[in-house]
């Protein structure tokens, strides 16, 4: 299993107190804490300014491992190139994985991410992992009680229906995705690893 964390400007983002990149911290352990208990090997591959390497590993010490790889781990100003992650992916993982891409999608990404994503399935098993921006829900649902809050949350509503048909046609292009709340993000990805899992496609 290996994770592959966004660490661009986009997850700079804040919800429930904590950054998305801090989020995807929280769900990373989590999540390898399980991995390890069921026998897999899991990794981390960082991108977006911050380029870290911890190829996949078994046994308790992974944990700390890993612990120790993302402690002093941080977003940076830059943009995510996904193109040239997945060719790192391939390039340093030649095996077989469950390939978790940890980021914050948005629908102008998706000539890109689709790219990228067919690259990696064609070698691995992906699950693209995308977080909501809470920023995005409380203008939708802020009163409307002038034309600027009412053209705020019409055009959050726009940009949620359009990272919404993004993501449905790259599942249409048979990639496994999450698309959740950064509260939700730890369980939703805890309960697809299982499912994956229980399916036999590791």
């Amino acid at each position: 299993m290996l994770f592959v964390v966004d660490c661009g400007r986009r997850m700079r983002s804040h919800a429930s107190g904590l950054s998305h990149f801090d989020h995807c911290l929280n769900a990373l352990l989590l999540v390898t804490y399980i991995a390890l208990r069921q026998g897999d090997a899991v990794g981390l591959l960082t991108f977006g300014g911050r380029d870290r390497w911890r190829p996949p590993r078994k046994g308790p010490a992974t944990l700390n491992a890993l612990l120790r790889g993302v402690y002093d781990l941080g977003t940076t100003l830059e943009p995510s190139d996904f193109t040239e992650v997945a060719a790192r992916v391939r390039a340093l993982q030649p095996r077989r994985s469950l390939v978790v891409v940890l980021t914050t999608q948005h629908d102008e990404d998706e000539a890109e991410l689709r790219a990228a994503l067919t690259l990696l399935r064609a070698r691995h098993l992906v699950v693209l992992a995308s977080l909501r921006e809470g920023s995005v829900e409380a203008r939708i649902k802020a009163p409307a009680v002038d034309l600027d809050a009412a053209l705020s949350a019409s055009a959050a509503v726009a940009f949620r229906a359009a990272r919404a048909r993004s993501l449905e046609r790259l599942r249409g292009s048979h990639t496994l995705t999450l698309d959740v709340a950064p509260k939700d993000l730890a369980i939703s990805l805890a309960e697809r690893y299982l499912e994956i899992k229980r399916s036999g496609r590791l």
